[in-house]
Parts: C-alpha cells; structure tokens; sequence
C-alpha cells in the first residue's frame, strides 16, 4: 500500500472549508482528474456511496468511494473518512483543524495498485507522481475557492450555500 500525505493552511474555519468536502456531486470541481461522479446514494454523511471515475495517466479507473465518518469533531475540529473498492482500492481522509483564524487540512491517501508485480511497476513509473499531484493541486484548487468565495453553484433545489469566508 502506498500513502500519500499533504497539508495546506485556509484562511478560514473549519466548518466553512469542510462545505466543500460534504457536497459529493461537486467533488469533480475541486478535485484534481475525478472526470465524473457517476452516481451518488446518500447526502455526504456516513454511509455514502459514490460511483466515480479517475483518470490516471491517461487510464480511466472506476471505483466506488464509501463515507465512513464525515462531520464535525468534539474537538471543533472537522473530518471527512472513505474507503474505496475498485480499480484503486484504499482509504482517503481528510482532517479539518482550526488554528488563529485558519484551517489546516491534511489529506492522506492510501491505495493499492491492482496487478501485483505491474501494479508496483507502475506506481514507480509515474502513478505515484501522478497521485501526489492530484493531492497538491487538489488541495490548492479547494484553498482558492474557499479563500475566494467562491460558490460552486447552485441547483434549483439547493438553498444558499454558506459564506465560505468571513469578510
């Protein structure tokens, strides 16, 4: 299993930036190479699922993602957990912690190249450099929306999104 790490500091709370992790149909927006969320059962809480696709290197690989733990700590802290199955197999967690006014959010992400002996080869080849960029781009596009207030857009349905920064 590989595991990637990445943090990056949001001039926001906690809760205003995690808005953004807790709507599923717009991951494909801020999260770097995730072409399509294929079909989404559940409203981003626990027990989620979510059919997606991924490009990887040009290699479209479809996966289901499961929420495990989403939402707000006793700490004031906020989490977001999922297991995937598929064609990249793993875990991907997200964590919210607030500091002077910002939010630090570390992203760890582990997965597991199916095809054993390839599967490696190619992690070494130049998924893994791949992967790590989906992270740090991913990251920075979520810091820019949230710094910017940028509001992903609405459906008829939907009401207001929050204020994502404070003025």
């Amino acid at each position: 299993m590989t595991q990637i790490t990445d943090s990056i500091e949001i001039g926001c709370s906690p809760e205003k930036v995690y808005h953004y992790i807790a709507k599923v149909e717009k991951w494909p927006t801020w999260f770097l190479e995730l072409g399509t969320v294929d079909k989404a059962e559940g409203d981003g809480d626990a027990g989620t699922r979510v059919e997606q696709t991924h490009s990887l290197l040009g290699i479209d690989i479809e996966f289901v993602t499961t929420v495990m733990a989403s939402g707000p700590k006793d700490d004031g802290s906020y989490e977001w957990r999922a297991k995937r199955a598929g064609g990249l197999p793993g875990s991907h967690s997200m964590d919210f912690v607030g500091q002077d006014g910002k939010t630090l959010v570390t992203s760890t992400l582990d997965y597991d190249l199916p095809g054993g002996i390839f599967g490696k080869a190619f992690d070494h080849l130049g998924a893994k450099a791949a992967i790590e960029h989906w992270v740090r781009h991913s990251l920075s596009a979520l810091k820019e929306l949230a710094e910017e207030d940028w509001v992903l857009g609405l459906d008829e349905d939907e009401e207001q999104w929050p204020r994502i920064c404070d003025s």
